[in-house]
C-alpha cells in the first residue's frame, strides 16, 4: 500500500515536472518568436506609418484662433522668467555665503584633533588578530 502512494506522488511529481518544462519551453519560444517580428517589421512600420504621424503633430486651429499665438508665447516666457527668477535667488544666497567665508574666514582645525593617538596593543590581541587574518587567509585558498 506504502509503494502505491510512493509510486502515485513519483507519478505526480513527473507529470508536475513536464508539464512546467513544456510551459517553459512555449513562453520562452513565443517570447524569441515576438522579438524576432517586432525586430524585422518595425522598421517597415516605421517607414509607413511616419506620414500620419506628421499629420497627428500637426496642429491646425480654425481662423478665429490664430491671433491668440501671444498668449502662448507668454506663457512661455512666464515660465523661463520664473526659472530665471529661482536662479537669481540661488545665486544670492552662494553669494552671501562667500561673503560670510571672506568676512570670517577659513580657519583649519587643531592637528591635536585630527590626529589620533596611536593605540598600543596587547600582546594577546595582537595574536587574536594575526590569528583571525590567518584564517581568513585560509579560507580564501
Amino acid at each position: 500500500m506504502a509503494m502505491v502512494i510512493t509510486a502515485g506522488k513519483y507519478s505526480a511529481a513527473t507529470f508536475e515536472y513536464a508539464a512546467r518544462v513544456s510551459f517553459s519551453y512555449v513562453k520562452r519560444g513565443s517570447q524569441t518568436f515576438k522579438f524576432g517580428v517586432k525586430k524585422v517589421t518595425s522598421p517597415a512600420i516605421r517607414v509607413v506609418s511616419s506620414p500620419f504621424i506628421y499629420f497627428k503633430k500637426k496642429i491646425t486651429k480654425p481662423l478665429s484662433q490664430e491671433g491668440q499665438h501671444g498668449d502662448v508665447v507668454s506663457k512661455v516666457v512666464s515660465k523661463n522668467e520664473e526659472k530665471i527668477r529661482m536662479l537669481e535667488e540661488k545665486i544670492v544666497l552662494i553669494e552671501n555665503k562667500l561673503a560670510f567665508l571672506e568676512k570670517h574666514g577659513v580657519t583649519v582645525s587643531t592637528t591635536k584633533n585630527l590626529m589620533r593617538e596611536k593605540k598600543n596593543l596587547t600582546k594577546e590581541k595582537s595574536m587574536l588578530l594575526q590569528a583571525i587574518v590567518n584564517d581568513n587567509l585560509t579560507l580564501k585558498a
